[in-house]
Parts: C-alpha cells; structure tokens; sequence
C-alpha cells in the first residue's frame, strides 16, 4: 500500500523540550499509522557526535557542529538510511526543515536526485555516496553510473522549510551540497519556504531556492515578521505568536500536498487552546536576536555574491566578494511574496516598519491557501492565482496615490451608475390583513426570524451599510424597508425575536461558529421564512400569506449586498461612516485596520465564489424563484468542498413552494425528492449558506453551523405533532377579494372532479381526502404521511430540467472518500453526518431522534417526475407551474398557444379574476422569457386532439375556465 513518508530535519542546536520548533509542532500533528511514516531528527550541534564516549567530547563535537557544520553529512547519511528501510515505489515524500535542518533537508533531496536511492542491501555504500556528494567537483558521469548500478528512482514531491541559513557552519563550511537550489534539482515538485524579513545576523543570510527548473515545479518562498526563530519557531511558546503565522501557513501548505495532519491536534497548537497560544500578527513578542556576543560575530569578513555589470553586455555576471555585515538587514528581491501578516503588522504595531521591503512585491492574503484548489492525492497542486506588484509608495508616489484614489472613486462612481441594480418602486398598502392560518402571533414572529445557521455577512456590518448609491452626503441604510421592498422582502417591526425591526426572513445569529477556526461571531443570517411567506396586495390591503411562496428575488438581493460592501471598502469616506457605525466613534485605530482587513477578506473570497460561478445560471431565476437543488449542490459539492469541478449550469429555477402540509407529504420538493423533514431541512439550510467543513483543514470535519433544534422547532410551527395542529393553508377572503360565486363554483367542481382530480388529490384535510387510500404507513408505530401523486415527465409535458438536472448530476466527494457520487447520495450522505453528529452532540434519545426525523428514514430519489399536491390554497401562490411560466390560473387553463411568452415579475398586485399577478412591465422588474432554458411554459395543457406529450385534458371554454377558477376559490 503507497504511504507518505516525511522526514523532519531540525535547526541547529534545537530538540524536544520547552522551547519547541516548528518541526517539533508540525511533527506533533501528524497522523502516524500505516499509510504515513515520520522520521524526525533533532539536527546539528545538538547531542554530539555518537563516537565522543566522554561528556567534553560529546560537548566539543556539538560546539563544532554549530560552528563548522560537523555532522551533517552524518544527519544526512540517517534520513538516508531511514528513506532506503521504508521507500517503496509509489510512496510520497515529503521534507520538511528548519535553518541548518532545512539545508539538510534540500541537500539530502539533492542527493537523491544526483545518486537516486540505495536499494536495501547495500547500507554499506551509503558513506561513499555522502562523501561523493559533498566533493568540491563532482564527477557527474560517475554520479550517474553509480545511481544506475546500485540505487533505484525516487523523487521528492514536497519540501517545506523554515528560513534555510547560508552558513552550514558558523564559522566555516565544511561542506557544500549540490542540488540545494530549485533550478539544479528539477526532481523537486512543490517547494515552500518561510523566510524571515527582520534576521540580521551575519551567520544567518537567507537562503533561498531560487527560479524555478521549469514550468512544471511549484515553487513559493514567503516573507514572514520577525527574526530567524521567530518564524521557525524555538522561542518559548507564551512567545510564539509569530512563528504560529509561518506554522499555520506550511501546515495548509502541506496539507493541500496530501499530508495528513491530525485535526484535533492542529486545533489546539494553531488555535491556541493552552497551555498553546495562537498566531498573533500584532504581538508585541517580535524578538532581537543581534544582540550581546553576537555583534562579535558581525566583524567576521564573510564571502557573498553579488551580480555585477559586464562591459557592453545586458546581463550581469555572478561573482563573490568579501564584505563584513555589521547588522546588515537582508536583502529581499523585487516581486518577493510578503505575507499579508507583515502589512496588518505595519499597519498595527507602532515602529514597525522594516526598511528593506523591495519597491515591488506580491501581498500574499493569509486566506490564499485556504482558497487554492484542493487537488487529489498525489496530484500535483495549483498555486493561488498572483496578485499584481504592490508599489511602495515614497513620499512623491504617495502624491500619485492620492491621485490614482481621486481617479479610482469616479470610475467606481461611473460603474455603479452603470451597473446599478434598479429594483421596483412599492407603493404599499397602508393595512396587513392577516388570514386565519391557525397561528398565534408569538407562532408567527418565531417563524420570521428563528436562526437556521447561515450567514450572510456579519450583522453590525449589515446595519451599518449604506445602499450602493452615489449621493454627496452619506446614502441611505442598505436595511431601509423602502429599498429592501424593492427585492421583496416583507417590513417587520421590532420584536424580542428581532431588535432591529428587520424584514420578514431575517435572523440575527448569536450562535454561529466558524466550522473552519472556531470563532464564534453575531451574523445576519436568512431564515425559512424568507422564501416561503408570501404577500398579495389589494386595494388598501397587503394580504399576508404565512407558508406561502414570497416574491423575493435573492440573486439581486446578494448583487446589491456583495456591491454595498465593495463601494464601502474603497471609499474612504463611506468606510469611515461604516467604522464608526461597526466600532463606535471612539475606536482604535488598530480596529479600524483590522475592520478594512476583514472587508477585504470578505471580497476575497466572495468574489473568488462569484467568478467560479457567475456562469451558471444563464436563465435569470428573478422575483419569486430560484434553482434550489442546483444551488445547494453548488454550495455543497462545489464551494464547500473547494472543488471547482463539482460545479454545474443551473437551468432548471422553481417557485418558491408553499409549504403548508409539507410536513405531512411522503415526498417533497417539485420532483418528489426528498422523504425526511430534517433532512430537506438541513439540505435548505445548506442552500442558504449555512457552513459545513467539508476538508477537515483547518477545524474538524463535518464541523457546522446549522441549528438543527431550531429547524426541529420550524417544522412543528408547520406541521404541528398531528395533521391539522400546524400552519393552515389560507382561506379565500371574501371580504377583501370579492364574494365566490357559488353558482359557477359548482360547475367548477364537476369539471374540476373529471379534468383534476385522477392527479390532484382532495386537501389532505377534506372529508376526502381523509380517507385511507390517500395515507400509507411508512413507520413501525403506523405513523400515517399523505401520498403525493407523482407524474411522469412525457406525460405532464412540463419543462423537464428541474427533474433532469437533479437525477443526472454527479460529484467528486474528494476528501470524503466516496468517490464520484450521485448528487442524491452525496446529498444524503453529508446531511445524514451532519444530523447525527449534532444529536450526539445535543445527546438526543432514540425516540426523541425519530421524533425530529419526522418519524421517516433520510431517503432520496431522483424521479423523471414531478409532483401533483393537493390544490388547497392555490389561489395564493401565483405564478404557476413549477417554474413560475404560467402568470395566472385562467392562462393555465388555457391552451399553450394562449399563454404569454413574455410577462414581468415584481409587482404583488392581485387580480382576483384571473388569479394572478400584475405583470405590465415596470421599472425594475424582472423580465420573464419563456424561450429561455428552464422557462418552458409548456405542458400541463387543455386542448383539442389525443392526450399525451403534455395535453391532460379536453379544450376549455372561457366559461369553462373560469368555473373552474371560482371552484378554486373555496379549497
């Protein structure tokens, strides 16, 4: 069986104790079992050499292994030994080092590339290949013989080191290795490396990889604050908040390499659960290692390279040369990657600022890692995409800066009024009409705002924001009910489930944990309600529709958030408005810059997700609908499992469906999907962007943030504990929308009862629909669930992609070991470990575990179908069909040829004849084209000649259709 095999190469003088290197940390994290094998070795000058029998001795050999680098060829010649008793074809390297044990580790990779790998029986030869390798002129044509007579292939696949020295030895180099630098050993697959910016001892010059071999080598060498040991670690650990940051780096480094780290124990050593602490880029614990019999050193002549000028020739010519440091700061190349810990230290710690930061580098987010494509196992891994050479500005370029600011705000200024998302003007009415649904207000007001895990964004920073508007004064909030009427969203008041009076659908979220670091932060997240309450106006009244479908549209609604936030971040003015909002007037302003960071971060990643995505919906899903099993598996398979290959189209958008009686229904969703309550619940909180650590790195697996006793309590607001106890559907208000006439309502039934009935059963709570025919009993305890009626697609001739598009999507689980999944099993797969590790965790009881489970089993199925529900409520729920094609009920008992092909979506004007919506085109609006993929309003259709391909039924009179309607009227 292939393994890993990692050989950990200490610094110089370092071993187990209080003070622990990074190696040490790294190597404590590891997995240890059959498919991973470590080697550690504690490095030069640390317990003398094996022959020194007597205490001075092995305390001689250790002063000269600091100072001449004695030992090494011996450290090197172990990890041989090590890699010739445990490499088997197939296996993967990985090297991992710091300062002296880093240059160990590279020159033993050198090794292997110059004289390949022993093969077991010949230990004996290892002396003779070390000392060939360290010979001042290699012969290498001997080299290569050698290796083709006595060693066999193997090649490094990761090294990662901690600020290699140039100095072997202190004092002199016994020895030099080839094949240390990228460009000579093009074995070398993925090279990273931390170096330290602020190290100025003469005995510690930086040592770097150099260019790349070629295309096809992964190199990356990133500067970190702080000196030597303050990035590979040493110091004692209540100091090492700095070289955590380097640690935390490499450890997401190698992980994305196919190292295998132990979860819980990377959580306590990076997440500071003590007696560890974690990365800190504002400590105050940066250590001065130039100091006392050190600057004795300083005054010892040292030989260095230097490229020089060559008489009428472009290029210069390498030579050496012999200068004496006297604290020379190191010199750092132009285009070099500066960690972005390095700027927030600039940015937050006073009089740090170090002076030999190039004109030009790469910032390098902390988040780049994290966002890097997570490749399979073995498989050679994509770097983050670069980002363009940062200037540091002088103090003339500063004056430039300013400029380029002024510049930069009217283009923004000019975008936006380009781009700018025009919703509707709402005239709302001046009174709510409640209809009695068989909820209490105290029902209602939980349902709005009960958190369901999601997160939007944090919630101060959503009542702090202002609409992405150009104004001269500060716009108006984002949160205003006028604008946020404009997406659709319903205005509420103030309540103790919601402080701040935000609209229907909106949660402040106290209990959301990042499943990825742990943090516990106040979000705004969206609730069930969002999506499934519904308005209708009439006249002076705004009919509210509790568990219908609402009008909102949710892609507009997340563009104009994602462009609120971007304006405020490079508008200085508005950023200042928002810090004050956010922090109060009195901040900091080492808050101010950690705000601005974490702005960034949230455009990082947001616009990372929206470019990986932003083709995938070609048909606008618009007011009142979106393609929701698309867009959870988007998120699920896609961003949680940072895999941009699980992505796919999503054509196929659907109404938001009333869910009154849905918790009593054998199957739900359009396409009879989905059997368990939690389950579709926990897969909707999904949808909505509730977290789940899907990698494992960094935090624990399957870690996440759905309140699942939260989704239990929704689902009894709903269903209630019997039929019946729940949310009712909504009665025709006569009141308001006119008398029913009961004359024409009874034709209507006779015609409904010949043309409806054989798919549309009677509402589960009619006389009808009580009867036993219409139950089946899918638990031992004979728990009864209404039965759907499922249609073929050939035969109701509706548009199929909803139904297609679910049955035939497949993903690459990755990290979760399955393999290449359905999307219903991989479905069920993640909700199910989701739902069972949160009752653990709540310490449910196997009864109370059947209970929340709706008393059904967490099945899925990807039927060619889509379902026929009862028709009770119907006149609530325009527009029709499943994908929202039809606008009113009279077009869709019309024939195909009578339906409109072009309608607009966004006024929840009513038209009780027809039962539907205004839609006249109006500023703002959603235009809704049938010939558009997933817009077909084809199907379901009453007309003349044979059924099938999507005629049900007879042609209908105008008359006909609208006894019909009248009908309709009393379910």
């Amino acid at each position: 069986m292939a393994k890993n095999i990692v050989i950990c190469c200490d610094g110089t003088g370092n071993e187990f104790g209080e003070s622990k290197s990074n190696v040490v940390k790294l190597y404590k994290m590891l997995v240890h079992d059959d498919s991973q094998v470590a080697y550690y070795h504690p490095g030069v000058g640390t317990m003398g050499a094996r022959s020194a029998l007597t205490g001075i001795t092995r305390w001689w050999t250790k002063v000269i292994g600091l100072a001449f680098g004695y030992g090494i060829s011996e450290n090197i010649a172990d990890a041989y030994q090590f890699l010739m008793r445990t490499y088997q074809p197939g296996d993967t390297l990985y090297f991992l080092g710091f300062s002296r044990g880093a240059y160990t580790a590279r020159a033993l990779c050198g090794m292997l590339h110059i004289v390949g790998l022993l093969r077991e029986d010949n230990e004996g030869l290892i002396p003779y290949s070390v000392r060939m390798l360290k010979s001042k002129k290699i012969d290498f044509a001997v080299a290569a013989d050698f290796k083709k007579t006595f060693c066999r292939e193997c090649k490094p696949y990761f090294v990662g080191v901690w600020d290699t020295v140039s100095s072997v030895g202190w004092v002199y180099n016994v020895a030099h290795f080839p094949g240390t630098k990228a460009i000579h050993n093009p074995d070398l697959k993925v090279v990273r490396q931390a170096v330290s910016i602020d190290e100025r001892r003469a005995f510690f010059r930086q040592n770097l990889f150099g260019t790349p071999h070629d295309d096809q080598q992964d190199v990356k060498e990133l500067w970190f604050a702080g000196v030597h040991s303050d990035v590979g670690g040493s110091y004692p650990e209540s100091e090492s908040q700095l070289s955590k940051i380097a640690l935390q780096w490499m450890v997401c480094e190698a992980e994305l390499a196919g190292l295998r780290i132990d979860k819980a124990r990377k959580a306590d050593i990076l997440g500071g659960k003590p007696p560890y602490v974690a990365p800190d880029p504002l400590t105050e614990n940066q250590h001065e290692s130039l100091k006392g019999a050190w600057w004795i050193a300083e005054f010892w002549p040292k030989i260095f390279s230097y490229p020089a000028p060559v008489a009428g020739q472009a290029d210069r010519k390498w030579k050496r040369g012999i200068r004496i440091n006297l604290g020379r700061a190191r010199t750092i190349p132009n285009g070099a990657h500066i960690h972005q810990s390095v700027l927030d230290r600039m940015d937050g710690v006073q009089g740090y600022k170090p002076k030999n930061l190039p004109q030009q580098y790469i910032a390098e987010p902390q988040t780049a890692c994290e966002l890097a494509p997570r490749p399979a196992h073995g498989q050679p891994i994509a770097a983050p995409p670069k980002r363009p050479l940062l200037r540091r500005p002088s103090i003339v370029s500063a004056l430039a800066l300013l400029s380029v600011i002024g510049i930069g705000a009217v283009i923004i200024a000019i975008f936006t009024l380009k781009n700018s998302l025009k919703v509707p003007r709402v005239e709302r009415p001046t009174e709510v009409a409640w209809l009695p649904q068989n909820w209490t207000e105290e029902q209602r007001r939980r349902y709005y705002h009960t958190a369901q895990g999601s997160e939007l964004l944090p919630y101060a920073w959503f009542l702090a924001l202002e609409q992405p508007r150009l104004t001269i004064t500060s716009a108006p909030p984002f949160r205003q009910d006028s604008y946020m009427q404009g997406f659709g969203f319903i205005p509420d008041s103030s309540s103790t489930e919601n402080p701040d009076g935000l609209p229907v659908g909106f949660a402040r979220d106290d209990r959301f944990v990042d499943p990825y670091t742990g943090q516990r932060n106040v979000v705004l997240g969206i609730t069930c309600a969002a999506c499934h309450t519904g308005e209708l106006f009439f006249g002076r009244k705004a009919i509210r529709i509790d568990a219908g479908p609402s009008l909102i549209d949710l892609q507009k609604f997340t563009e104009a958030l994602g462009l609120a936030v971007t304006w405020t971040y490079y508008d200085p003015v508005r950023f200042h408005r928002f810090a004050n909002k956010v922090l109060g007037p009195d901040h900091s302003h080492a808050d101010q810059v950690l705000l601005r960071r974490a702005l960034k971060y949230y455009l990082d990643t947001s616009f990372t997700e929206f470019k990986a995505t932003r083709h995938l919906f070609p048909t606008p899903e618009g007011y009142g609908r979106t393609d929701a099993l698309a867009r959870i598996g988007n998120f699920v398979f896609g961003t949680e499992l940072n895999n941009s290959k699980n992505l796919v189209v999503g054509d196929g958008p659907v109404n938001f469906p009333p869910v009154w009686d849905a918790s009593w229904m054998d199957w739900v969703q359009y396409n009879g999907s989905i059997q368990q309550p939690m389950g579709r619940n926990v897969g909707e909180a999904l949808g909505v962007r509730s977290r789940i650590n899907l990698l494992g790195y960094p935090g624990q697996q399957f870690q996440h943030t759905v309140h699942v006793d939260n989704l239990h309590e929704i689902e009894l607001l709903l269903g209630g504990s019997e039929p019946g106890l729940g949310v009712w559907s909504p009665k025709w208000p006569e009141d308001i929308l006119g008398k029913i006439d009961r004359v024409a309502a009874a034709k209507g039934e006779k015609l409904y009862n010949e043309l409806c009935l054989h798919c549309h059963q009677s509402p589960m709570l009619s006389d009808e629909g009580r009867k036993a025919q219409h139950w089946n009993s899918t638990t031992p305890g004979g728990r009864q669930f209404f039965k759907v009626t499922m249609i073929p697609l050939g035969e109701i001739g509706t548009d199929a992609k909803q139904a297609q598009n679910f049955h035939n999507r497949t993903a690459d689980s990755g990290p979760l070991g399955k393999g290449i999944v359905s999307a219903r099993d991989g479905l069920r797969y993640i909700t199910q470990k989701l739902i069972d590790e949160s009752y653990a965790e709540l310490k449910l009881t196997p009864e109370q575990r059947e209970e929340w489970n709706g008393y059904r089993e967490n099945e899925l199925l990807a039927p060619l179908a889509y379902k026929a529900r009862p028709h009770n409520g119907i006149w609530a729920t325009p527009p029709y069909l499943h994908n929202g094609s039809v606008p009113n009920l009279f077009s869709l008992l019309s024939p195909v040829s009578e339906r409109p092909k072009v309608f607009y979506l966004g006024s929840k004007q009513y038209d009780p004849v027809k039962l539907g919506l205004n839609t006249d085109s109006l500023e703002g609006a959603a235009e809704f084209r049938t010939d558009l993929p997933g817009n077909s309003n084809a199907g379901h259709e009453f007309n003349d000649g044979p059924k099938g391909n999507g005629v049900i039924g007879r042609k209908l009179s105008p008359e006909e259709r609208t006894e019909i309607i009248e009908y309709l009227k009393t379910l």
